[in-house]
């Protein structure tokens, strides 16, 4: 199948349009740079940035990815309806896979937009984004909510959740009042936006 038929044969199988206007919107004149650059606050507001990461959560019925990242650019004033999109894969641990939490990816996301605040160098800001994300996973692994979830240190989805999202029929047990996502993902959801929100703090008080 050519690039064309199988673009054409998962857009229709999937309900999604493919347009370039979201990326045209952000592009600079040579293609090549992506829209403005992220701008820290002062200071993150932990209970107010875990409040709408929850907010977007389960009143806007968003995923996890979707929710932090939504949130981290409220937060960092990035004007982008691209970025929030780039998530819609990362729900269910990746393609409903059960791989890492979207939590956890969304998480990475809005660490490394908040790195790029404060470093426009690749060379130094990658390592600096890498030791960010590794605090934050490894401290999201050992939250009070993910162990009595998990019953062990985890970022993975499906260890998390228990709930095989690949099957259609288990994929019911996340919705619903009593279901995984309110059930068990929300609790998580909110301990893990405080965690970030505690890590960009720290961004902004070592390197702004």
């Amino acid at each position: 199948m050519d690039r064309r038929s199988f673009l054409k044969a998962g857009t229709a199988g999937l309900g999604v349009g493919l347009t370039l206007t979201s990326a045209q919107a952000v592009a600079g004149e040579n293609g090549k740079k992506w829209g403005q650059r992220p701008k820290l606050p002062d200071a993150v507001d932990h209970e107010a940035f875990a409040a709408r990461v929850i907010e977007e959560f389960t009143t806007n019925k968003r995923s996890c990815s979707e929710s932090m990242v939504i949130v981290g650019c409220e937060v960092m004033k990035v004007d982008s309806v691209l970025l929030p999109e780039m998530m819609y894969g990362l729900a269910g641990g990746i393609g409903r896979c059960g791989y890492a939490c979207g939590l956890v990816t969304g998480g990475a996301v809005v660490l490394s937009m908040a790195i790029s605040a404060v470093e426009t160098e690749r060379a130094t800001a990658w390592p600096m984004a890498m030791a960010s994300v590794e605090s934050y996973v490894t401290a999201f692994e050992q939250m009070p909510s993910v162990l009595a979830a998990a019953d062990q240190p985890t970022a993975n989805c499906y260890t998390i959740s228990k709930v095989n999202l690949r099957d259609p029929e288990e994929r019911k047990n996340m919705n619903g009042p009593t279901g995984v996502k309110m059930m068990v993902c929300k609790p998580i959801a909110k301990e893990a936006a405080m965690l970030l929100a505690g890590c960009l703090q720290v961004i902004i008080d070592t390197y702004r």
